[in-house]
């Protein structure tokens, strides 16, 4: 006999009427839901008290006040960055309960209504006044419950219901949030959605710790490379020849400066900081360009002259190819037997940047030269190397792509499970 699945879709065999029930379910449940308001399901909610504090001591393993965004898509961040004064901590009240939810009641529009499930009791960690503590009472099961106000509907239901004309700051009702109405499964079913779903979340966060494990790997392992710590063989097996210092004038060409004649027929893009890559600019009023423009192609090293030591940094790929950028931006091309991306990760290290961000000039918003920045020194090996290392070092990326697109279709599949399976 052929297994059902563990979920099956609800038969729409009965026309004209309207079941109060979702469209995934369990098999083994075929009940009606019922329409509750929250306030038929909540033991209590209360919010945290305002109380005096200090900025934290580094290292001081004493826990403080619950920061007002440690709540967000139904998960909860122990995060604090204040601790209360000592005489303040017969007035502090409400540490974070296993099994209870955290609501976000006074925030920024983005925030207001977030909310997270508490998975385990922390003793001294307090709740400021901007947040809520809900405990449920015997008829819901309080994980279920978490993923219902963290789905997009109960979230923009509960915004819906907050006040203020502020853009900065929204306040929710405790009124208004218990009058909410939601549609509730038998306590059975609750407790194997949310099992299904939990189980959704470990895969999520599982391969989330992957990837930071990935992202600390290469960046240790990128260091070692570039301080020759590891290094490679060639292919006899034998060590390559020793690094060759020089500057980034003996590496590099400065890109072209013939400015555009009409801007208008090419795309401009920006850099983005932190080596997150590169931008399009976005299309808006068509204005006068001050700055002159200059063309550039794939296989360029472009870098902002204002943010470098911030990461404004990056290659120039096929898919901006022939784009242009302002006079703002610095480009260049490497010599014959030199990798760009070789010179991109030697230049673009944490610690390269840092011990040479002193030489940006300016009164105001300073600027790094095109004539200091080719001062600096690198210290280059044979393009054999230079490729092996590169090499190494986009395997990784390649790797860390991949966990990254898990993520995201993990969460395009949870984010339909709370709309299937939640009524």
């Amino acid at each position: 006999m052929q297994r059902k699945s563990a979920l099956t879709r609800r038969s729409k065999t009965v026309p004209n009427i309207k079941i109060a029930t979702p469209t995934l379910r369990f098999p083994l449940f075929q009940n009606d839901w019922e329409r509750k308001k929250i306030s038929e399901l909540v033991h209590s909610i209360e919010s945290g008290v305002s109380v005096n504090s200090e900025d934290r001591i580094k290292n001081n393993s004493e826990l403080g006040i619950l920061k007002t965004s440690a709540v967000s898509k139904g998960k909860f961040f122990p995060l604090e960055h204040k601790t209360i004064l000592e005489h303040e901590k017969i007035r502090a009240k409400l540490n974070p309960q296993k099994g209870s939810i955290i609501i976000s009641r006074m925030n920024t529009p983005q925030l207001v209504g977030q909310s997270g499930y508490v998975a385990k009791t922390y003793e001294d960690l307090f709740i400021p006044d901007r947040l809520w503590l809900l405990t449920t009472n015997n008829s819901v099961d309080s994980k279920w419950l978490s993923y219902v106000l963290a789905s997009d509907r109960m979230v923009n239901a509960i915004t819906s219901t907050a006040s203020g004309t502020s853009n900065s700051m929204k306040n929710i009702s405790q009124s208004s949030f218990l009058g909410l109405g939601i549609t509730i499964p038998e306590l059975a079913e609750q407790k194997e959605i949310a099992n299904f779903l939990t189980a959704t979340d470990e895969k999520i966060d599982i391969t989330e710790k992957k990837i930071n494990l990935l992202k600390k790997y290469k960046l240790g392992i990128v260091q070692k490379l570039l301080k020759q710590e590891i290094r490679f063989k060639n292919e006899r097996g034998n060590n390559f020849p020793e690094w060759v210092d020089k500057k980034l004038s003996d590496v590099l060409n400065p890109g072209s400066k013939e400015p555009v004649k009409n801007t208008l027929e090419h795309r401009k893009i920006t850099i983005k900081l932190h080596k997150k890559g590169i931008n399009f600019t976005k299309s808006g009023r068509v204005m006068a360009d001050t700055r002159p423009f200059y063309l550039r192609s794939s296989g360029e090293l472009i870098i902002g002259k204002q943010n470098y030591f911030n990461g404004s940094i990056a290659i120039v790929d096929s898919t901006h190819d022939k784009t242009i950028c302002s006079n703002a931006i610095m480009s260049f091309r490497a010599h014959d037997n030199c990798s760009v991306d070789f010179i991109y990760e030697y230049i673009s290290t944490a610690s390269f940047l840092m011990t040479r961000q002193s030489l940006a000039n300016g009164t105001g918003q300073k600027e790094l030269s095109e004539k200091n920045f080719l001062k600096f020194d690198i210290s280059m090996p044979v393009k054999d190397e230079q490729d092996k290392i590169t090499g190494f070092i986009k395997s990784v990326e390649e790797k860390i792509v991949l966990e990254e697109s898990k993520i995201k279709a993990l969460n395009v599949f949870k984010k339909t499970l709370l709309r299937k399976m939640l009524a």
